[in-house]
């Protein structure tokens, strides 16, 4: 079963320890930098270099796991049509939704479809809120744009 904060298996990813925010975050959570560190994306149009926390932190832990190029899964705070760009989420903190379409550095990444879609012959659908979906990061799959 995938769960927020799997890899896709066989696609090149990074995965690194990073400098994080007193705040806890859970596994999946999409991330953001600010002042060189990671925290949990807010319910505000973030724009900064993006993150998936590939484990939950507790809150003080110094360093976190982030992924930050490849092929994850996060989950959805709304409907998402397949192949959109998706920004983070401005209802659930740590989740994402349909790109507004206004600033470019705001793109979390690219929403390729539900768990179950990616063997090549199922088509991929919308995704609805709270679904566990892979995205890939970035504009062209790497660690977002600023």
């Amino acid at each position: 079963m995938v769960v927020a904060g799997d890899i896709q298996p066989g696609h090149p990813y990074l995965q690194v320890e990073e400098n994080k925010s007193a705040a806890a975050w859970a596994r999946g959570d999409v991330l953001y930098t600010a002042s060189n560190a990671w925290l949990k994306a807010p319910t505000t149009a973030t724009t900064s270099p993006f993150g998936v926390a590939a484990l939950a932190q507790l809150s003080g832990d110094a360093k976190g796991a982030v992924i930050s190029s490849g092929v994850v899964a996060v989950t959805a705070g709304a409907t998402i049509a397949a192949n959109v760009y998706v920004q983070t989420d401005t209802t659930t903190a740590g989740r994402v939704m349909t790109w507004a379409g206004t600033l470019m550095n705001a793109i979390v990444g690219r929403y390729i479809g539900k768990v179950g879609q990616q063997d090549g012959n199922t088509v991929q659908t919308s995704a609805s809120a709270g679904d566990v979906i892979w995205i890939r990061l970035g504009l062209q799959g790497g660690a977002g744009v600023s």
